[in-house]
């Protein structure tokens, strides 16, 4: 649990989940606010590990689908235009 530290900026991002588990959360963070817990960072934790596993994921996933995605070579001129050596 984090304990109540300085605000920084924040931003209010969209999460649709059933209506159950926000009124769940939603007591929670009520519960949290009347103790020296902050709510919000604590689960600003959860969600940025969350996130970077999915993120981890998704890499592993689309590598399996794209294994030469992101990696762009082009042919070196020799090979383009022949040895340097035939050149005149």
């Amino acid at each position: 649990m984090k304990p109540k530290t300085k605000a920084e900026p924040k931003v209010q991002i969209k999460l649709s989940m059933p209506k159950s588990v926000a009124e769940a959360c939603e007591a929670t963070r009520k519960r949290a606010d009347k103790t020296s817990y902050d709510w919000n960072a604590t689960m600003v934790d959860a969600v940025e590990k969350a996130n970077t596993e999915f993120s981890q994921f998704l890499d592993q996933h689309e590598a399996k689908f794209q294994p030469n995605a992101g990696l762009t070579s082009s042919p070196k001129a020799s090979s383009i235009n022949g040895p340097d050596s035939d050149r005149a």
